[in-house]
């Protein structure tokens, strides 16, 4: 019996080691204020789908020029810079689809390669008069050996 107990309590701890050394010791916070991210053109603002508050937690520049668009997230008490390395809409490469429904999957990545951002939002409402598009989706993020995704809301002003 006593042997049946410890190959019992070896099992669990092999199939529950690595989901706890996974679990994220971070997570997605809003963003200051006052970051230096300055757009041109058009600023794509996402908030929290639940969260208290109307803070951004992830903003990019919604242009597609890869390596050249930035975004800023926050994580674990830390801003992090990014640079866009990938875009589809309605699963084609640039902007060949646009309109409710339309899918855009964006990937960022900040300069070490340590961060990674997934954003995949679809257009839920055009508002042509105010140069602005809502969005809903998600985001996903990959930093220190832990992933969370998050359901996100808000869009692109130009």
């Amino acid at each position: 019996m006593r042997a049946l107990n410890l190959v019992f309590a070896a099992a669990v701890a092999l199939s529950s080691g690595p989901a706890l050394a996974g679990a994220a010791t971070w997570h997605v916070e809003a963003l200051p204020d006052t970051l230096p991210l300055a757009s041109q053109s058009c600023l794509s603002t996402y908030t929290i789908v639940g969260q208290k508050g109307f803070a951004a937690a992830f903003l990019d520049e919604s242009t597609d020029e890869l390596r050249k668009a930035r975004a800023n997230i926050k994580l674990g008490g830390k801003v992090f810079n990014l640079l866009l390395v990938s875009t589809k809409r309605s699963g084609k490469d640039g902007p060949d689809s646009t309109g409710p429904g339309a899918q855009t999957d964006r990937v960022f990545k900040d300069k070490t390669g340590a961060v990674t951002v997934e954003t995949v939002v679809k257009v839920t409402k055009e508002n042509p008069e105010a140069d602005s598009v809502e969005m809903e989706g998600s985001l996903t993020v990959k930093y220190l050996g832990g992933t969370q995704t998050v359901r996100i809301e808000g869009g692109v002003a130009c």
